[in-house]
């Protein structure tokens, strides 16, 4: 089994995208998966703050601009960092694809940062 990660690619225009332009991937809930989109959507759909016809338009957008960004990671590699930290699955999953992919994991959450110093790097305002 394997962990389907999507990221927000460098190359990517700043304009389409949330994040800096980084190499650098950026712990970004929004970029997380599809399918968490798909729950954040469904959240504004249900309180009747987007139509279903802008909810899906929204959905597809955000696939189009994953497309080609997505990683996979092995499961093994993601329960041996659960195993050794008091991380989440979903954040070890974004620790493991930043060592496959030898670059660091920006994040401002303290318990990664711990976890993980040598790979997980702090966001610093600027």
């Amino acid at each position: 089994m394997c962990w389907r990660i999507c990221i927000c690619p460098a190359s990517t225009p700043r304009s389409q995208k949330p994040c800096s332009n980084t190499t650098q991937i950026g712990l970004r809930r929004f970029f997380g998966e599809v399918n968490f989109e798909t729950s954040w959507l469904a959240g504004y759909l249900r309180r009747g703050s987007l139509t279903f016809q802008q909810a899906h338009s929204l959905q597809c957008e955000a696939e189009d601009l994953l497309a080609g960004a997505e990683y996979e990671v092995d499961s093994l590699s993601v329960l041996e960092l659960v195993r050794d930290s008091e991380c989440s699955a979903y954040d070890c999953e974004f620790v493991a694809l930043a060592m496959k992919l030898g670059t660091k994991l920006v994040t401002m959450d303290g318990k990664l940062l711990g976890a993980f110093p040598g790979i997980a790097v702090a966001l610093s305002g600027g």
